[in-house]
């Protein structure tokens, strides 16, 4: 029993990072200029209270595609070489917006804002023992209303609130080291019980569902050309509960090795803030805007590892691990311009720092302080000269005029600072150089009817 009770407890230590890492989170919805303040379907996933910048009803729909490619590079003995993985993902998301009455609308969003994976190649690099290839897919479903307490011209008011329902998905696979298993327990190396060879690897797949809920508050001010908008969304406290499957080599001593055993491990989304501010100038064809965020990660300081043996087996599996994730600070700054009646182009940069301490970085775990930039045109039609510049209220010409489509598309790269950890990792097979870099391009398209 003791043979099951270690080698079992050993393999359960693959949910430690697949509940968290294996991609990352990706706030960008509507492209890296979307903020705060941003009048269209975006408003939904970054402040509810814009809803009200928009006239009549709305469609939003986007698909962004991501670039990721990331390398570790061990720092340990006898593991040399670095082990890269290189992806390719699209991130989708799509809203609705309704005007139920002159001060009152109403909205859906539909975002994926996690949906990266991880593929290293080699399979057999110096990674493959925190992680060989992962796939997580995070579904937000964010309904929300908005209501202008003050509506006079061009000077508003508006308070919003919202549910966040998320769904995630999550699969993880990864290498087992058999010789800590054996090195404590000798008897699994003998032939006579059937033992694993020493040296074998083994491998380990886990794969699980989280269900999570949570809220949203907005709040939108405007004061002739000057917006202002905050939002907060409130922490989700999560569970991942699948089925964690081990391939190790047959015994006939620990059968229940091969048996899949229920697991489930907990994870925390931050409470996120954020503040943004917005400036048009010479009647809406030149904008500014600057955007800040703040999330509450050091609330992520343990995460604990359940696993439920199979039937007969009452042996204690359950693990602890110290997280302590530090909070993340982020800002922004933009502008954009009208080359001419219907062509505007936007750019932005910014910077983001990491959550994840040097304990905490692995391969499937990896965050480093970034800083990015985007550029990209937006083209309106259905907007002419005539319904546009020569419109007494500029702003409200170019955010809430009806029977008009929008067509957006932004480049966004992100640079990673490299981190080297070693002598600081939490785990030796963890120590070595990290290096992350993303391009990311939001396509998307506004309609107003």
């Amino acid at each position: 029993m003791r043979k099951l009770s270690l080698a079992a407890g050993l393999l359960c230590t693959t949910l430690a990072g697949a509940a968290l890492g294996s991609g990352y989170y990706v706030p960008k919805v509507g492209g890296d200029t979307a903020g705060p303040t941003t009048a269209n379907g975006s408003a939904l996933f970054w402040n509810p209270a814009a809803m009200s910048l928009i006239d009549g009803h709305s469609l939003f729909l986007e698909a962004q595609p991501v670039w990721r490619k990331n390398t570790y590079e061990s720092s340990e003995p006898g593991q040399a070489g670095v082990a890269d993985n290189t992806r390719w993902n699209v991130l989708p998301a799509a809203a609705a917006t309704f005007t139920l009455h002159d001060r009152l609308k109403a909205g859906v969003g539909l975002f994926f804002p996690y949906g990266l994976g991880e593929d290293f190649k080699p399979s057999n690099g110096s990674q493959r023992f925190s992680i060989i290839y992962a796939d997580l897919r995070s579904m937000f479903i964010m309904p929300s209303v908005s209501f202008d307490i003050y509506k006079k011209d061009d000077k508003r008011f508006t308070v919003a609130a919202g549910f966040v329902y998320a769904r995630t998905s999550l699969l993880h696979y990864k290498a087992l080291d058999s010789l800590p298993v054996i090195s404590n327990n000798p008897s699994l190396a003998s032939p006579t019980v059937g033992g694993i060879e020493p040296g074998n690897e083994a491998r380990v797949k886990f794969e699980g569902t989280a269900n999570n809920y949570s809220f949203d508050l907005g709040m939108l001010w405007q004061h002739g050309p000057l917006l202002v908008g905050a939002s907060y969304i409130h922490s989700m406290n999560a569970e991942v509960k699948g089925t964690l499957q081990s391939y190790i080599q047959p015994t006939t001593n620990v059968p229940a090795l091969r048996e899949p055993m229920q697991a489930k491990a907990n994870f925390s989304l931050p409470s996120t803030a954020r503040l943004g501010a917005e400036y048009a100038f010479d009647q809406g064809r030149y904008t500014a805007k600057v955007q800040a965020d703040w999330s509450h990660w050091s609330e992520f300081k343990t995460q604990d590892i359940t696993v439920t043996p199979p039937p007969g087996f009452n042996l204690p599996l359950d693990q602890s691990y110290q997280r302590n994730f530090k909070n993340s600070f982020g800002a922004r700054a933009g502008g954009s311009v009208f080359l001419n009646d219907w062509f505007q182009v936007l750019v932005a940069a910014g910077f983001d720092t990491a959550a994840v301490p040097n304990a905490g970085m692995t391969p499937e775990i990896n965050d480093a302080f970034l800083v990015g930039a985007s550029i990209g045109p937006k083209i309106y039609l259905g907007m002419g000269k005539k319904n546009f510049f020569n419109r007494q209220d500029k702003r409200s010409g170019l955010f809430m005029k009806r029977d008009m489509m929008i067509l957006h598309a932004l480049w966004n790269p992100l640079f990673y600072q490299t981190r080297d950890v070693t002598g600081s990792a939490s785990l030796p097979a963890t120590n070595g150089r990290y290096k992350t870099m993303v391009h990311m391009i939001a396509l998307n398209v506004d309609y107003r009817f």
